[in-house]
């Protein structure tokens, strides 16, 4: 990949990622972690959307590695909903495992008590 091939992508959903947490921190009645899943999720979701529009058009596409992050980083609800939203790699069994891998990070960071849903 070339230098600054999808740089302002990654600033523009980077923004976007910060408006979204801060909104609903500010918003809504819900736990910070609560708030960085839905924040991350709704970040996830539109990379599935643009990297599927992409490869439509045949352009940059979203390096995988990334997907994978941003799934891993708590996006993992945003992930399965871009998977099967927009078919756009459910037919790569590797992202399947990747993802369930993710939830599964998610929940036993719940059931260890390190996160908190904001419920007791």
């Amino acid at each position: 990949m070339r230098f600054g091939a999808g740089c302002g992508l990654h600033i523009f959903f980077t923004l976007v990622m910060i408006f979204v947490f801060g909104w609903i921190l500010l918003e809504a009645n819900l736990s910070f972690y609560e708030t960085w899943l839905l924040a991350t999720s709704v970040v996830t979701f539109s990379y599935y959307g643009f990297d599927k529009y992409q490869a439509q058009r045949k352009g940059w596409r979203v390096p995988e590695a990334w997907l994978h992050a941003l799934a891993f980083l708590g996006g993992f609800l945003g992930g399965w909903a871009g998977l099967f939203w927009f078919r756009a790699t459910a037919d790569h069994l590797f992202f399947i495992i990747m993802l369930i891998l993710a939830t599964a990070l998610h929940i036993w960071l719940i059931n260890a008590g390190y996160v908190s849903l904001g419920y007791t």
